[in-house]
């Protein structure tokens, strides 16, 4: 399970100065909703293991072309599936 940010850390950007977010908003997000959001550059398919309902923003990506949701069990790199 992942650690909540300490509340005494009130500066800690979210994004950062091109407007991308940063890792400590994607920690915020996964403690939130218990769901796991990774990024990166190209599709996951056949490269990246993570658990089932896992949410990849592809930073590269063109419209229609940018999040994915894991399908399948952490232990393959497929079942990527671009929504």
């Amino acid at each position: 399970m992942s650690k909540l940010i300490n509340p005494t850390e009130v500066n800690i950007p979210i994004v950062n100065g091109d407007g991308k977010p940063t890792q400590a908003f994607y920690q915020l997000i996964n403690d939130l909703s218990g769901l796991e959001v990774l990024d990166g550059k190209g599709s996951p398919e056949g490269v990246l293991k993570a658990n089932r309902k896992t949410q990849y923003y592809d930073i590269n990506g063109a419209v229609g072309s940018i999040l994915y949701i894991k399908t399948t069990d952490a232990n393959v790199d497929t079942g990527w599936v671009l929504v």
